[in-house]
């Protein structure tokens, strides 16, 4: 008896399901071409790098196209710092070697350039504020406890009190393990504001990827 009521439960249900599903047709029309800016200004003296580019269709396989010509600046109160479009990478504009940034000011991206080809030029802002560091002692890399096969990479460090969110860039010798976007780990101080990072995981190391696996002499950064 117990059988029958689930087969006739499981029949039920059979014909729930079936009677739910539709088909639909998604339109995949490609939108006008966007203008995508990024970029940011760190407290590192170097050439720091804003990215133009103009986006591309969803299914497109080309990378997005970097856009030239533009005027591109990072000024704050006292200061304004220009960006050159770099010789052989079309959309990458940089600022001189020198530049640093300042903990504790505001600084504004300003970015003008003929988008639309139309003869105007079209002027973009965006304003960021440059919060103060945190101090880190060192790092440590252990065995992780919940992937197989990965490495924990833990940070000492003593937070800031303000809120704070952290992008984490792992390196192994000269080459960045995490270099795109969707690479970057990003992640707050919630748990920890203004106090001590007593390691904290912030990176899993996959040691069967090639390009990650560690070896003796390897230096992580």
């Amino acid at each position: 008896m117990k059988l029958n009521v689930l087969h006739i439960i499981f029949l039920v249900f059979v014909l729930i399901m079936a009677s739910c599903t539709e088909r639909i047709s998604i339109t995949t029309d490609d939108a006008p071409p966007r203008l995508s800016v990024y970029g940011y200004i760190t407290t590192d003296t170097l050439k720091h790098s804003i990215r133009i580019t103009r986006s591309t269709g969803y299914f497109d396989t080309n990378r997005p196209q970097g856009v030239s010509h533009a005027t591109v600046s990072i000024s704050t109160d006292d200061a304004s710092f220009p960006l050159t479009e770099n010789d052989t990478v079309p959309g990458l504009y940089q600022t001189a070697p020198d530049v640093y940034g300042i903990s504790g000011k505001y600084y504004t991206l300003q970015v003008s350039l003929d988008f639309d080809d139309d003869k105007n030029t079209e002027n973009f802002q965006a304003t960021s504020y440059l919060p103060y560091i945190s101090i880190i002692d060192s790092i440590q890399l252990v065995p992780s406890t919940l992937f197989k096969n990965h490495i924990e990479l833990l940070v000492y460090a003593q937070d800031t009190p303000e809120t704070n969110y952290y992008s984490i860039h792992i390196s192994r010798n000269d080459t960045i393990l995490n270099d795109s976007l969707s690479g970057f780990f990003i992640m707050d101080d919630l748990f920890f504001n203004g106090a001590y990072m007593n390691g904290v995981v912030c990176y899993y190391i996959d040691q069967e990827e090639d390009d990650e696996k560690l070896r003796i002499g390897d230096v992580v950064t």
